[in-house]
């Protein structure tokens, strides 16, 4: 499991490189944006009803992910133990809003970018809680599988973080 975690990550970061150097084809991006961001969607309204299954489904064997609430990062049989736990926790709120999608001009290689808040857990506990998420696909033959993710906590600090480097001292 770990090795497969130590071939994904290199992975996932040439994807991100090649997505951000490359030009997407018009056409078929608009289609699958519409399709990849559907997707996106799906796996919250499942979260919400407590079923995981469409984000298990869509979970490519290579898959590894590294949530904020997660010490480290972890693998698709992770997610699967998950969904079992999850399994009838209804009641999480949350709004999700997209941010960017990239699709490379070959079109297998997808990042989408987005935000969500949640307002209530799936336990009932009102939280505020906002985060700022990513998801790497990759087609695999007509349809799209995740192959990895990342979120972490909208910093408070944003403005500072995005601010220009302090010129060099002389």
């Amino acid at each position: 499991m770990h090795q497969s975690m130590f071939r994904v990550f290199p992975l996932l970061i040439l994807a991100v490189l090649s997505v951000g150097a490359a030009t997407p084809l018009p056409a078929a991006a608009s289609s699958d944006e519409a399709t990849l961001w559907s997707y996106e969607q799906a796996i919250y309204a499942g979260r919400a009803q407590g079923d995981l299954s469409f984000y298990i489904n869509h979970a490519d064997p290579d898959y590894a992910a590294w949530p904020p609430q997660s010490p480290a990062p972890f693998g698709r049989g992770e997610l699967a133990e998950q969904g079992h736990r999850a399994a009838g926790r209804s009641g999480e709120k949350l709004v999700l809003e997209k941010n960017l999608i990239r699709i490379t001009a070959d079109g297998k290689t997808a990042i989408v970018f987005y935000t969500t808040h949640r307002t209530t857990r799936s336990d009932g506990t009102a939280v505020d809680e906002r985060y700022e998420n990513i998801h790497v696909w990759l087609r695999r033959g007509h349809d799209w599988m995740i192959v990895g993710g990342m979120s972490r906590p909208v910093p408070s600090n944003r403005a500072a973080l995005a601010a220009p480097a302090p010129a060099p001292a002389q």
